[in-house]
């Protein structure tokens, strides 16, 4: 009995210890899960937590860069309406779309102002800008005014930037100075006797004026008409004819097998150009400025309607829009060999005819400086710059008034350099 007893007095203690056992491992275990999760639930707060710190910090971060990048740097005196008062380098080419008026050049400012120019005005003194604004209205009927933006025909001008695509392709090797026009054009009578050499400095023979009743609706039109009108006189003396320039376009697009402005737009970007275009989207164009013909009764009561035919017949020679600043950008490029290597240059500009006419390419050579003018739709590009570039007149304007404009570009020029040019 009391055996009995005791067996099962061990037994209950056995089971009790066991049971005791598995109560402390509950509640261990419910220790450590209640631990676990504050655990678990405080690191996903601190990770949620975190990224949004982070992204504040990094916002307020980026609000404070944002505001010292965009925030307007200004460390040069300025007018009300926004003209930088003092000259600028003309070799950071950022500084070519600024406007300006350094105190060198307030006798030209006040000048222009009193001939009623209309346009823009960039002239650069010993490697400054000293001067870059405009005059008078961009259109008038719109009531916007001319800046360094606006955008004016280049005119004949287009020609200089023709030649330069015809001497990247004798640098690529696809055509020589002495190439014959026979090559492109064999149906021009006497073309195997005319090289690009002459076409490039106007000593082809070749003439034409397409009458101004034709009507164009592409280049190939333009091409077809020139190639069956087009007169060859045979005489291998200078005569300024733009058909020559026509050509080299048409020349350009069959080596390429890509039309003249695709070349254009695609070389001219590739060197750093960007405010140009061409005259199928002119109308549209940021920094558009409407023509004003010179005989009007008021200086904008005559302004000039938009007509693609007067330029579609310009391919390579004048049907390209530009602003002051990137034409400059473009001259300074090309005459410091930064475009075409200086041998296909001295190839070019060597001296070879027997005549004291220095076009080629597109440039007057005129001793101490080059000349270039275009003149299109009441618009008006004219240059004169020095060899070095590092001094310059571009006049740009929307209304032409040649016999105030020439004698002043030059009067200009030689307040600049001490040298006379005559335009």
């Amino acid at each position: 009995m009391d055996l009995q007893r005791s067996k099962k007095y061990r037994k209950r203690k056995k089971r009790l210890k066991l049971i005791s056992y598995l109560i402390l491992i509950a509640i261990i275990s419910t220790s450590i899960g209640i631990f676990s999760t504050k655990i678990f639930f405080n690191t996903v707060e601190e990770i949620e937590k975190k990224p949004q710190e982070e992204t504040k910090s990094s916002k307020n971060s980026t609000e404070k860069t944002s505001e010292s990048t965009t925030k307007p740097k200004n460390d040069y005196p300025m007018s009300t309406d926004g003209v930088i008062l003092s000259k600028l380098p003309a070799d950071d080419l950022n500084n070519l779309d600024k406007n300006v008026l350094a105190p060198d050049a307030q006798s030209m400012n006040d000048e222009l102002e009193n001939a009623n120019f209309v346009g823009v005005a960039l002239i650069i003194k010993d490697g400054q800008i000293i001067l870059q604004k405009g005059y008078g209205f961009a259109d008038y009927s719109e009531n916007r005014l001319n800046d360094a933006g606006s955008h004016i025909q280049i005119g004949s001008v287009q020609k200089a930037y023709t030649a330069t695509l015809i001497y990247n392709l004798i640098e690529e090797k696809k055509l020589s100075f002495d190439t014959p026009l026979s090559n492109f054009y064999p149906q021009i009578y006497g073309s195997q006797y005319i090289t690009i050499r002459d076409m490039l400095r106007m000593h082809s023979g070749l003439q034409l004026d397409i009458p101004g009743y034709i009507q164009f609706f592409s280049t190939n039109q333009v091409f077809d008409y020139i190639t069956a009108n087009i007169e060859n006189t045979g005489q291998k003396i200078y005569k300024y004819q733009a058909v020559n320039y026509n050509l080299l376009a048409g020349i350009i697009e069959k080596i390429t097998g890509k039309s003249y402005y695709e070349n254009f737009e695609k070389f001219f970007h590739g060197i750093g150009l960007k405010d140009f275009g061409q005259y199928t989207d002119w109308p549209e164009r940021k920094g558009y400025t409407t023509g004003y013909q010179k005989t009007g009764e008021y200086i904008y009561s005559l302004p000039r309607a938009y007509d693609p035919q007067l330029f579609i017949r310009e391919v390579g020679t004048g049907n390209i829009d530009s602003t002051a600043g990137d034409v400059y950008k473009f001259f300074n490029k090309f005459l410091t060999g930064k475009i075409i290597k200086n041998s296909v240059l001295e190839e070019a500009w060597k001296p070879i005819y027997d005549d004291s006419n220095a076009y080629i390419g597109g440039f007057y050579d005129q001793g101490d400086a080059y000349r270039m003018n275009g003149v299109i739709d009441s618009q008006q590009l004219a240059i004169l710059i020095s060899k070095d570039t590092k001094n310059a007149v571009i006049l740009f304007s929307n209304r032409v008034n040649q016999d105030v404009f020439q004698p002043m570009i030059s009067s200009f020029y030689q307040e600049l350099t001490g040298n006379y040019v005559k335009f």
